[in-house]
C-alpha cells in the first residue's frame, strides 16, 4: 500500500517507484529498498517504469529468480543516472522495450561504488543500442550477472559500453543479437 510508511514488512509499499521517490539517503546514510519475491509490473502491482534509482540507494531482491521487474514491453526497465554508492542485486530485469539505449538498464555517470550483483537481464529490446544494458561514462562492477536474449537495432545487443571502465566478474553474455555491431558486447572509448 503506497499509503504505508514502508518501514516494516507489515507496512510495505506497493511499488518500487514510490519507495524510490520517498526514501531519503545521502553518502553518510545510504538506504536500501528490499523487494519480496514476485513480479513487479504494471499489470500485477501497478509498477511504474522505468524505475529511477536514487543516489545512495540500493535495491535488493529476495532472490534473482523470484524477484522480477517486468516492464511488459511498454518501457525501459531501470535507469541509474549519476547513481553512486548503490547496489542492485538479486533481481531479474526483463521485457524492457525502448527507442533509447539500455532497454533493460541504463547506467550513466555512475563513477564510484555502483554494483550489479546476482542479476539477470533478459528479453529486452532497444531500437538503438544496449538492448540489455547500456553503460555510459560509468565504472560499475558487475558480479554474477547474466545478460541473455536481448536485442538492439544498432550496437551491443547484450551490452553497450561507452567511455566507461566497468569491471565484469562471472558475467555470462549469451544469445543476444543486433542489427549492426556487437551482438554480445559493443565497446567504444572504453
Amino acid at each position: 500500500d503506497n499509503n504505508s510508511d514502508g518501514l516494516t514488512m507489515e507496512t510495505s509499499l506497493k511499488t518500487i517507484q514510490h519507495a524510490a521517490t520517498i526514501i531519503l539517503a545521502d553518502s553518510l546514510l545510504p538506504k536500501t529498498i528490499y523487494l519480496e519475491n514476485g513480479v513487479y509490473s504494471a499489470s500485477t502491482n501497478g509498477e511504474i517504469f522505468p524505475v529511477i534509482v536514487p543516489n545512495n540507494v540500493s535495491i535488493i531482491g529476495e532472490s534473482e529468480e523470484g524477484t522480477i521487474l517486468d516492464a511488459e514491453n511498454n518501457s525501459d526497465v531501470m535507469r541509474c543516472n549519476g547513481v553512486n554508492n548503490s547496489t542492485i542485486s538479486n533481481i531479474t530485469i526483463t521485457n524492457g522495450l525502448s527507442s533509447y539505449p539500455g532497454a533493460g538498464i541504463y547506467i550513466s555517470n555512475a563513477i564510484s561504488n555502483f554494483t550489479l550483483e546476482n542479476v539477470t537481464i533478459a528479453d529486452n529490446e532497444s531500437s538503438y543500442s544496449g538492448g540489455g544494458i547500456c553503460i555510459v561514462l560509468s565504472n560499475p562492477t558487475l558480479i554474477n550477472v547474466t545478460i541473455s536474449d536481448n536485442e538492439s537495432s544498432f550496437w551491443g545487443g547484450g551490452i553497450s559500453i561507452y567511455n566507461s571502465n566497468p569491471a565484469l566478474m562471472d558475467v555470462t553474455i549469451i544469445d543476444n543479437s543486433t542489427g549492426s555491431f556487437g551482438g554480445g558486447i559493443y565497446m567504444l572509448n572504453s
